[in-house]
């Protein structure tokens, strides 16, 4: 009897088996189009081992195509986290489903079917967890991700946000503590600012008290990670102030911490001023209080003089 030497899978689920070399004249073989984590093919090669936390698998290379069972190792930097592991699927799922356990600890043993997420507290040394995609076998597409559920509200989107990636938003002069309530720092923080142009001054303040762990600051341009202000201490508090290019554009601010992260609430605000033009509208106000007295006093003079003042202050505002 002939047993087959390897397995060609085709994209419509059909199997072809290759008897040692011979294959059959009328056989047309068709190239699988597996997605760009293979070969990650559960129990017979390694689980791709290139997602980190709370970063979707589509923002590595793209999302998954389930042809066959999908294995993923996922790094955990701390133990004693409950963690969650979400799928979603973006065609109609069939008998897909999603399993997640972890090595060097006991088999988790959930899984769910359709989106969703699991949910578990990997403990001992259990520091990798495994999630398997498996089931269908139609090549229907899905994304993954995984995040412990205690952090704050400022971390990347979910699956389904197209403005993954795009960091957290602040409003300005609005604080983390009045939006959606403090930061936490189990990690560093990605926050993102557009300035629009004519802003002379950025100001950004993170207030924390340090007997509950190091916080510091960085302000970036996103061009090329370039560091243009740090604000590093040991006490409380940190605040950057930067003199803004006339032209505006976009920055990160990074809140991290140069000794262990354990949560340490921070509460962050920026904003955005104008010296020059605040002196400005400043004297032009000054001038036509001035004008009004000099009416009243009937000093013709002087009010032509205040006016051609006031009007040269108004061209400069322009």
């Amino acid at each position: 009897m002939i047993y087959p030497s390897n397995l060609s899978k085709f994209r419509n689920g059909i199997h072809a088996f290759a008897f040692g070399s011979i294959i059959a004249a009328s056989m047309t073989l068709a190239v699988e189009a597996e997605d760009a984590y293979e070969e990650n093919d559960f129990g017979h090669t390694p689980p791709y081992a290139g997602m980190k936390l709370n970063d979707p698998l589509s923002a590595i290379a793209g999302v998954g195509e389930q042809f066959d069972q999908d294995w993923y190792s996922l790094d955990l930097p701390v133990l004693g986290r409950e963690v969650n592991v979400e799928i979603e699927w973006l065609d109609t799922p069939g008998s897909e489903n999603l399993t997640a356990f972890y090595l060097g600890g006991p088999q988790n043993g959930q899984a769910i079917a359709g989106d969703g997420a699991l949910t578990f507290t990997p403990t001992g040394a259990a520091k990798v967890v495994v999630a398997e995609v498996q089931f269908g076998g139609q090549g229907k597409r899905y994304d993954l991700r995984y995040y412990y559920t205690d952090e704050d509200p400022y971390e990347e989107p979910n699956l389904s946000d197209d403005r993954y990636n795009a960091g957290y938003r602040p409003t300005q002069g609005l604080a983390l503590s009045n939006d959606q309530g403090l930061g936490k720092l189990y990690d560093s923080d990605d926050f993102r600012l557009q300035i629009p142009p004519g802003q002379e001054q950025l100001v950004i303040d993170c207030r924390f008290s340090h007997t509950e762990g190091n916080v510091d600051i960085l302000l970036l341009k996103p061009e090329g990670a370039v560091l243009l202000e740090r604000a590093e201490s040991t006490t409380d508090n940190e605040q950057i102030v930067y003199n803004l290019p006339p032209e505006g554009g976009n920055y990160h601010i990074i809140v991290y911490s140069r000794s262990p992260y354990t949560g340490q609430a921070y509460d962050l605000v920026w904003t955005t001023s104008n010296p020059k033009r605040a002196a400005l509208l400043a004297k032009c106000r000054k001038l036509r209080r001035n004008i009004k007295k000099a009416n009243r006093k009937r000093q013709k003079s002087k009010v032509r003089r205040l006016k051609k003042a006031l009007r040269i202050c108004l061209r400069q505002l322009r």
